[in-house]
């Protein structure tokens, strides 16, 4: 399955503020999809896409590679395997408190949420499990965890980031 990235740019709703000059104001579409056909959309959000886009590729090694510390326990996916570390640790174990630390230096990494500050959405994670892409989400009211190409959504990244900047430099905003 692939993971694909959708950035359409608006009108910011706060573009005469001088400090938003260089956001780029965007309806962001994220989407797992199998032969041209949207199985689930994980994220469709308006945002300013640099912030998303920059934390994608700053992160883009740590997305294909990077494992879930060692300290938690996998369940079926990244999102519930940091759930439930987080409902049965015990803050008051050093040695939780260590695997803590390591696990949240990790969602930083891996969790859309620490890429789109200030933004209310759902806990996302992105990354690699048991050696396979993923995409997943966990909570009572809703579970996915979906095996996707992390290749081809880095790559896609890359070409909306570049599409994006250069359709802004050529209207002298950057």
């Amino acid at each position: 399955m692939l993971l694909t990235l959708k950035c359409m740019p608006l009108t910011h709703p706060y573009a005469e503020n001088p400090s938003y000059k260089d956001d780029i104001w965007s309806h962001i579409v994220i989407e797992v999809r199998e032969e041209n056909k949207v199985v689930d959309t994980v994220l469709d959000i308006q945002w300013d896409a640099v912030v998303l886009i920059e934390w994608i590729l700053n992160n883009q090694e740590y997305l294909i590679s990077e494992e879930m510390p060692e300290d938690v326990l996998r369940r079926k996916s990244l999102a519930e395997s940091i759930a439930e570390f987080y409902e049965v640790m015990n803050p008051d174990k050093e040695e939780d408190d260590v695997a803590e630390q390591k696990l949240y230096s990790y969602r930083e990494r891996h969790g859309l949420r620490f890429a789109l500050r200030g933004v209310n959405i759902n806990d996302i994670y992105i990354g690699v499990f048991n050696g396979v892409g993923s995409v997943s989400f966990y909570d009572q009211d809703k579970v996915f965890n979906y095996f996707v190409r992390l290749d081809r959504f880095i790559r896609d990244a890359q070409i909306v980031y570049d599409n994006l900047i250069g359709a802004k430099r050529s209207r002298g905003s950057v």
